[in-house]
């Protein structure tokens, strides 16, 4: 697990999580199953949603393999650093 650490006196709205591909499931659904919800990175590569279907376009290898190994646990704006800890303790403890 790799953290960045967010400016002093800021509180992030959101941990990315990335994790090696064949792992990014176990990581998820452990997570889920601890009944924190976990959103994936930026929704995947832009270039699969429906309204860029007939454009053309150039692969994305990057965007494809962030999709497949990233994803992000919301945290709110208003978190102090004490829940905000406590919320990286907890995700810590399942990784």
């Amino acid at each position: 697990l790799r953290v960045w650490p967010a400016p002093e006196g800021v509180s992030p709205f959101v941990f990315p999580i990335m994790s090696r591909h064949e792992l990014c499931r176990t990581f998820s659904a452990e997570i889920l199953a601890a009944g924190i919800e976990i959103r994936s990175l930026m929704g995947g590569s832009i270039q699969n949603h429906p309204a860029f279907a007939k454009l053309r376009r150039e692969p994305l290898p990057r965007c494809e393999e962030m999709g497949k190994r990233a994803f992000f646990v919301g945290i709110h704006q208003t978190l102090n650093t004490e829940g905000v800890r406590e919320a990286a303790q907890l995700l810590c403890t399942l990784l």
